[in-house]
């Protein structure tokens, strides 16, 4: 079902020189020391499905040092269809031009999104429930955009209109009615932010409840979404996208004293949140560590089943070292959830995390 990729080129791509890896199982390890190569690898595979990379560094950092231009390239293959997806990298004065191309023929920075979708997991995401609201936002926001172009593009549209609003906010002498086509814009957009959020954590609670229930069967788990609109609190995914909207522009007209005040819009959609509730208990504060690591596995393996069923098309699972970081019990519930169907790119530094019978069925690419 869906695309699957096939093969990976690495030229000049941050500390790898000439690397050509080919994918002909569903598991892939990749096997090395740290600072090898490894998570590069996972970066490059994510920055075609995305457009962008996990780690977020300056783009200057994207080439081997000492070079100039570099690239990478996959093949992707699945019914009946072949895409090729390719990055080409270019010194720029003190930053790197990025530029994408599918087939052969170039394309925008956001077109890769769609293609196949990748679900990353890494050490810093087992962080997810106690850190900060943003981190929340980002997780939800990369997960829509991928499997939703239009939401990316929806995204990006209201945060400019948003960087205008504050930009003008910043005048003490301003007059409310300056902001009228900013505070339009804000609401068509913040209304199809809001409810698509909302939407998709509906959806998404099942699925997320049933992986959760296999580490702990006795506890009750809710996921709220929490959209940041005054006086409303958390409203359905039914709820209908204009009534979202005139409440968003009534709130936003009324907030102007205090948002010209703070000198910036106080609310809206890069303000939400989503909260875990464990035992009808916020996660983030009354949670154990083994409960948020557990809620974090449940949320990741979610997203899979999910794109799955309402997508029809299986992502990519790149798992960055986190064997190391789960005990046995959760990596025993991660390689069981890897099953044939499931492509999985997985770092490591030790093959003693994994099964014989998982080593059996998977490529392992060793990295010096």
């Amino acid at each position: 079902m869906g695309l699957k990729i096939e093969t990976l080129s690495l030229k000049n791509w941050r500390n790898i020189e000439d690397k050509l890896i080919h994918f002909n199982k569903n598991l892939t390890v990749l096997l090395g020391s740290n600072a090898s190569g490894k998570t590069n690898t996972l970066e490059a595979i994510q920055l075609l499905s995305s457009g962008a990379t996990f780690s977020h560094t300056h783009t200057n950092h994207l080439l081997q040092k000492g070079k100039r231009e570099g690239k990478i390239e996959a093949t992707y293959t699945g019914d009946k269809r072949k895409i090729t997806l390719a990055c080409l990298l270019t010194e720029e004065g003190k930053s790197v031009k990025k530029q994408f191309f599918k087939n052969g023929k170039k394309k925008a920075q956001n077109h890769p999104q769609g293609t196949l979708p990748t679900i990353l997991f890494t050490p810093d995401h087992l962080s997810l429930i106690k850190d900060s609201a943003h981190v929340r936002r980002d997780e939800l926001n990369h997960f829509c955009s991928q499997v939703s172009p239009q939401y990316h593009e929806v995204l990006k549209t209201y945060n400019r209109a948003l960087e205008q609003r504050n930009k003008l906010l910043k005048d003490p002498t301003l007059e409310k009615t300056m902001l009228s086509v900013w505070d339009e814009a804000l609401s068509l957009g913040g209304a199809t932010l809001f409810q698509a959020r909302a939407q998709i954590i509906a959806h998404l609670m099942p699925y997320i409840e049933k992986a959760y229930h296999a580490f702990s069967p006795a506890e009750k788990l809710s996921i709220l979404y929490k959209p940041a609109l005054p006086n409303i609190g958390i409203f359905s995914e039914k709820t209908n996208k204009k009534e979202i909207r005139e409440l968003f522009l009534a709130a936003l007209q009324n907030s102007f004293p205090e948002d010209l005040r703070n000198g910036f819009t106080t609310f809206g959609p890069q303000k939400d949140d989503v909260v875990f509730m464990l035992n009808d208990k916020e996660a983030r504060a009354f949670a154990s560590q083994g409960q948020q690591r557990s809620l974090v596995l449940a949320w990741k393996l979610a997203l899979v089943q999910y794109t799955e069923d309402f997508f029809q098309q299986i992502p990519l699972l790149l798992l960055d070292d986190v064997m190391s970081e789960l005990d046995e019990e959760r990596r025993e519930a991660m390689t069981t959830f890897l099953r044939k169907d499931i492509q999985t790119v997985i770092t490591t530094t030790h093959l003693g995390y994994f099964s014989e019978k998982t080593l059996e069925e998977a490529d392992i690419i060793s990295y010096p």
